[in-house]
């Protein structure tokens, strides 16, 4: 390993912490691993600490340029928000608006927002982001070794829309992005600097079935989803990058292609923009981690350092 330093990308999974090592002036991934974890990664940070820090020591890295983490969707509260041109203070009518979605006081939330575009018009569209406290606080405060603290925190469908804009060709083309995790399903359709849509599928009813029913039901609700995005929104969806848990499970693949037959499914294995790791084990990884990498690309562009 060089002494270049490295910028770590962490996916808060539940039973799994994913891992890379980006290099941001070679566009590479060094190393990407998923390590298996026996709680929540964010419900036990002294464990993942410890998990971390074992495959970074096998890894033979000491010194980091940054570190970053990502967590599910479901954990947070995800929208796209267009604020009007009147309003003085963006971040107290974001506080405002999340009053109206939680039964807790907003004060037991993180609140973070990037403003995507501004319309004299309309006013200033931002993607906005609530996570409670207790999750921010495991992450940042948690960690004994403080040069794993991660100093930039996000969720995987912001992270997801980073390593597209980054990564892939034609970044403006509309993309819908499946990520299908063992702790829910993200649908999300978007453009550069737009969310179209996000949609989610559960994964509680699946406990107790059988693998190939678990698929069916599983396949069944994102047809649904996007079927509905359709109907509602207009939006046609003849191609879908497929990531997350589950994405590499050939059986789910094709339970998921037979449910589409008229779509393009394909897998997020590769991008244009990024060198994939040398190691084939670890290269074909990637898509369980395309969050991780996101974040880390993002820490990267943003120079966050640790």
């Amino acid at each position: 390993m060089s002494d270049k330093k490295l910028h770590l990308g962490l996916g808060a999974g539940d039973l799994s912490l994913k891992v890379v090592l980006y290099d941001a002036e070679e566009k590479a991934v060094v190393r990407a691993a998923s390590l298996d974890l026996p709680a929540p990664a964010l419900n036990d940070i002294a464990t993942t600490e410890t998990v971390l820090q074992g495959w970074l020591s096998e890894a033979g890295i000491e010194d980091l340029a940054s570190v970053s983490l990502t967590t599910s969707s479901f954990r947070s509260i995800v929208k796209q928000v267009v604020v009007p041109n009147e309003v003085p203070d963006i971040r107290e009518y974001l506080t405002w608006y999340l009053s109206t979605l939680v039964n807790d006081p907003v004060r037991r939330y993180f609140l973070d927002f990037q403003v995507l575009s501004e319309d004299k018009d309309i006013g200033t569209t931002v993607l906005f982001v609530a996570l409670r406290n207790e999750w921010v606080d495991a992450a940042r405060k948690g960690f004994r070794n403080r040069k794993l603290a991660p100093q930039l925190m996000n969720v995987d469908v912001v992270s997801v829309m980073n390593l597209v804009e980054a990564g892939l060709e034609k970044p403006t083309e509309l993309r819908c992005v499946v990520k299908a995790d063992i702790a829910g399903v993200s649908i999300m359709w978007f453009q550069k600097d737009n969310l179209r849509c996000l949609r989610g599928v559960s994964t509680i009813e699946l406990v107790g079935r059988d693998q190939m029913d678990a698929y069916q039901i599983l396949s069944y609700g994102i047809a649904e989803e996007i079927s509905k995005v359709k109907d509602s929104l207009k939006i046609d969806t003849p191609k879908v990058l497929l990531c997350g848990d589950v994405s590499t499970d050939t059986l789910f693949v094709d339970v998921l292609k037979a449910r589409l037959p008229e779509t393009e499914i394909s897998l997020m294995d590769s991008f244009a923009n990024i060198k994939l790791p040398e190691n084939e084990a670890e290269a074909a990884l990637m898509p369980l981690c395309v969050s991780a990498l996101g974040v880390a690309v993002q820490a990267a562009s943003t120079e966050v350092s640790v």
